[in-house]
């Protein structure tokens, strides 16, 4: 099967004809935002966060509930940085 992630100027998508578990989407999700954390732009990364959020739930694995709080908190963080109030649905979960 071959799996390709496209992207274009509304976003990175996995394109494929197989169904994938929330984890490897939740992965997959901050594997992006991370990405586009290192290419200084915390908008973007900010809006696969929030795709991540709706996923984080559902996801039993220790360690992507950590890489996801993490990745909440440096986005918040840069997104400060520059004086952009962001609309980060998934920090408000965390910080309680």
């Amino acid at each position: 099967m071959i799996c390709v992630l496209h992207v274009s100027n509304s976003g990175v998508f996995l394109v494929c004809c197989r169904q994938y578990t929330s984890d490897y989407k939740l992965e997959t999700y901050l594997k992006v935002a991370r990405l586009y954390l290192e290419d200084e732009d915390p908008v973007q990364a900010e809006a696969y966060i929030n795709r991540a959020s709706l996923l984080q739930a559902e996801s039993t694995r220790e360690d992507l509930q950590i890489h996801y709080k993490a990745s909440c908190m440096q986005v918040t963080t840069c997104l400060e940085n520059l004086g952009i109030s962001g609309n980060l649905q998934a920090v408000r979960g965390v910080l309680r």
